[in-house]
């Protein structure tokens, strides 16, 4: 479940009895609240700002936020880079009230700038996305009818960029994403479960060109265990057993000369 805003007319005492009331039902599903202090209240990444008959909006930043970005230097595309001012843009003029956009634009052009991106390049970027909204009614980006194809290709310096004009000019929108990520230098932590202590489906081959294909709930040693359990147990009969417990040992009790390769 995620965040939930609400408007709460009795008390701040009897919302912290239905918190309780709340939680006392919830099992491991746990409830918290956050009251609004001076008539703010964060909610999702905006700020909201009651006014006596409306609400204002702006960027929400945790007191941990410590403006980190993306830095100018760092080896990715310089399409990324770019792409990072228009995302931090955008947001700004979709989601701050009129009368806040200057403000929060003046703050980010200093956060960006604290990371290395030359004022020039904000600036440009601030005006593109300013004319944007300015020519979308309702502050909506206009779509077209026309559906771009995408792809996504790795970053290598001095190879990408030569390919991604390539394949622009073949009618192609391209991605770049930096080939290195947190996620490629870290485990999960949890050590590997081998192969016999999995369960799922399996394949048993035979010297004579057949399968067998069986599913197992069990982990996959137990299961095979069972089978060669059955094999041996059908080939000491002196008759045929009226019920086998697996396929393979038919095959076998049938077919002596067949060897099954566990």
């Amino acid at each position: 479940m995620d965040d939930i805003i609400s408007v709460w007319n009795y008390g701040v005492e009897e919302l912290k009895s239905f918190l309780e009331h709340l939680n006392f039902w919830g099992g491991d599903l746990k409830f918290t609240k956050e009251l609004e202090e001076d008539t703010k209240l964060p909610f999702l990444g905006v700020l909201l700002l009651k006014n006596e008959n409306s609400l204002d909006f702006k960027i929400y930043r945790k007191p941990t936020n410590n403006n980190r970005f993306l830095s100018f230097f760092s080896g990715h595309a310089r399409q990324v880079k770019i792409g990072l001012i228009i995302s931090l843009t955008d947001r700004i003029f979709r989601i701050c009230s009129p009368k806040f956009i200057e403000e929060e634009l003046l703050l980010l052009k200093e956060i960006l700038i604290s990371n290395h991106y030359p004022g020039w390049l904000i600036d440009q970027t601030f005006s593109k996305r300013r004319k944007k909204f300015l020519e979308c009614s309702d502050d909506i980006l206009e779509t077209t009818e026309k559906k771009d194809i995408f792809c996504s290709l790795p970053y290598v310096p001095g190879l990408s960029e030569k390919l991604k004009r390539i394949l622009q000019n073949n009618g192609l929108k391209v991605a770049l994403r930096g080939s290195n990520t947190l996620a490629s230098f870290l485990n999960s932590g949890k050590d590997r479960t081998s192969v016999e202590q999995q369960s799922g489906v399996y394949k048993i081959p035979c010297t004579c060109g057949s399968s067998y294909v069986g599913r197992t709930n069990q982990n996959l040693k137990t299961r095979l265990l069972q089978h060669h359990n059955s094999i041996s147990s059908s080939l000491r009969q002196n008759t045929k057993p009226e019920d086998f417990t697996s396929a393979l040992s038919e095959h076998i009790f049938n077919f002596s000369n067949h060897f099954i390769l566990f």
